[in-house]
């Protein structure tokens, strides 16, 4: 929370679902208008749409006033707010007025603001979308009443100046304002989730937030026709409950509809226009070696792109989750063979759950199952997003504006270093195929404020190549001289095992890759490896030749295997250039190799 792009976001996505409840009501109340005509319940009634702008005019001084109040005394404005849980650092009684006492409570004070700030950001829009359903409540009533005219306006306004006289229209009001900002108490599951995960160590840093995840993910199913089917809730509103239940239920899901009728047009490949085109990225492929390719030619997942630049959406919820559910259900249909398309509900489901796990509030729970998944694999990396969250967000949101530059990391303390401004001066840059640094663009507008991040697209006719012919590329080996062992070791050593570099090692190698024989030279240089063109170069030559344009596409096909044998040439190029810069490097691997074979014969 210390990081302003989260409160940004909040602000962001609040606003974006507040307006979205406009034309929401107005299809809602044509759907009431319609049921009314057949005879059915009363319920949403015209008009309310535009009794919603009112309230949304009138509500701001309110809402200001809620905000300050909500800032000054710390409190939750209808008792629940986005954060579950506070710590208390306080010291009480006596031992206060103690220097150290009042030390600590200062201190506790100031760890609070974060959390203070989120509340006041909610109190505003808790603020304005009450005034907005006392509008919209107030108009519906006043309609029931046949009410026209004087008797129309006196009526609106006597609900309005005196709501709490009205209970069922206050309490309407109240509850409108938490589903609008997702803050919104949970069913008895829900509430027994939160529960466990107070009660399992280390739940909470597993799941830290459950509420509001949990409600963002309800918003996004209610307005996702096919996925709102799911469950009873849909169900119980249109036939049972009916009236206004009814009509916002329906509502949800027509406005939704056309939303996602829209987005589905740009999924996927995207229309390419005059402009450049438009086009709405999901997940991208789980394959490494895939994503890689990708994400080399400026890709960016969850994105939108318009001409060459890429627009992040994935932070703006709930409206991200229902972009991005469309994107991924078209990238995951699209690899479902075509006599099996039916099966229409599962990729839905598989497509929601990407998405969900995708968000960085999920990011704890998509890790531990993946640990659960591979352990050997994963359970190193949620290790390291542990230790990479003991540095506050806002101090790593400084580290990435003084120096976009990702950094190589590859234990606990490399975490720590690379998010902190001027230690991560001490790590290697991370690498692209061509050795060059992988450098981060920033956000739309300011960069330290921005939820919206953007990606250009490279201009450049080798990534795009790979990226055409679908060839997956891997990243500079991290051990040479055999096979990588495990990260989490449940067997002896095997001879088959290599010998891990260290970070400078393996950033030299990456440069010595990518540069070939125009690497800067540290020491002696082999003439043969001097000799070498840039790895761009040498691929773009093999691409321009007859038997490459023969060749088969795809991550099995002919292009991929001339492709990786001329990465794998030069990869083993390089190794035997690190070998021969320098006498220590050498007299060091050696070294260790022979630990590793003293070791293996003790065994």
């Amino acid at each position: 929370l210390t990081n302003p792009v989260t409160h940004a976001t909040n602000t962001l996505s609040n606003t974006l679902f507040m307006l979205e409840a406009i034309p929401e009501r107005a299809v809602a109340g044509r759907i009431g208008q319609m049921a009314q005509f057949f005879g059915g319940q009363s319920g949403v009634a015209v008009g309310e749409a535009a009794a919603l702008l009112e309230g949304l005019r009138a509500g701001q001084r309110a809402a200001i006033l809620l905000a300050g109040k909500a800032f000054k005394s710390g409190q939750e404005v209808f008792r629940t707010g986005k954060v579950e849980r506070v710590p208390a650092i306080a010291i009480t009684g006596e031992l206060a007025e103690t220097w150290w006492g009042r030390g600590v409570n200062y201190f506790g004070t100031a760890a609070r603001i974060p959390t203070r700030m989120l509340g006041t950001e909610d109190a505003y829009f808790k603020g304005v979308n009450y005034t907005m359903e006392l509008y919209a409540q107030a108009h519906r009533r006043a309609v029931q009443e046949s009410l026209t005219g004087a008797a129309y306006l006196a009526r609106k306004a006597e609900i309005i100046k005196n709501p709490t006289a009205f209970p069922e229209i206050d309490a309407a009001a109240r509850q409108f304002a938490l589903v609008q900002t997702f803050t919104n108490e949970l069913g008895p599951v829900g509430q027994a989730i939160m529960r466990a995960a107070d009660a399992i160590p280390m739940g909470r840093v597993i799941a830290p937030f459950i509420r509001t995840p949990t409600n963002l993910a309800v918003a996004a199913k209610q307005r996702t026709p096919g996925l709102n089917l799911v469950g009873t809730q849909f169900w119980s509103d249109v036939f049972v409950t009916g009236g206004a239940a009814r009509d916002l239920a329906l509502g949800k899901m027509a406005a939704g509809g056309l939303t996602l009728s829209l987005v589905a047009m740009y999924a996927g490949e995207g229309i390419e226009g005059k402009f450049g085109g438009v086009q709405i990225t999901g997940g991208g492929p789980k394959d490494p070696g895939s994503r890689k390719a990708l994400m080399e030619s400026g890709w960016q997942p969850y994105s939108i792109r318009i001409g060459d630049t890429y627009y992040g959406y994935n932070r703006v919820d709930p409206l991200g989750v229902m972009i991005g559910l469309v994107a991924d259900y078209t990238e995951i249909a699209g690899q479902i063979p075509q006599g099996e398309r039916e099966e229409f509900a599962v990729a839905l489901m598989l497509a929601f759950s990407k998405n969900m796990l995708s968000k960085t509030y999920m990011q704890g729970v998509s890790n531990l199952i993946e640990a659960l998944e591979h352990p050997d694999q994963r359970v190193q990396s949620i290790l390291k997003n542990f230790a990479r969250s003991t540095v506050p967000a806002g101090v790593r949101a400084v580290e990435r504006i003084k120096d976009p530059t990702l950094q190589e990391t590859r234990t606990l303390l490399d975490q720590i270093r690379a998010g902190v401004p001027g230690w991560s001066e001490t790590l290697p840059p991370r690498r692209n195929l061509f050795g060059e640094p992988v450098v981060l663009e920033g956000g739309l507008g300011p960069d330290l404020l921005s939820p919206i991040r953007i990606s250009m697209k490279k201009d450049d006719p080798v990534i795009q190549e790979l990226v055409r012919a679908k060839i997956p590329i891997s990243d500079t080996p991290k051990i040479v001289f055999g096979t990588r062992p495990p990260s989490l070791r449940m067997e002896p050593q095997t001879a088959a095992e290599g010998v891990e570099l260290t970070r400078g090692e393996r950033d030299r190698l990456s440069v010595l890759v990518g540069l070939g024989g125009t690497a800067p030279k540290i020491g002696d240089m082999d003439p043969a490896f001097a000799a070498l063109p840039p790895l761009r170069d040498a691929l773009s030559a093999v691409m321009a030749r007859e038997d490459y344009k023969r060749a088969t596409d795809g991550p099995e096909g002919a292009k991929a295997l001339i492709v990786k044998s001329v990465i794998h040439a030069y990869r083993e190029a390089a190794k035997a250039q690190l070998m021969r810069e320098s006498s220590g490097l050498e007299e060091a691997l050696g070294q260790r190799l022979g630990a590793r074979a003293k070791a293996l014969g003790a065994s």
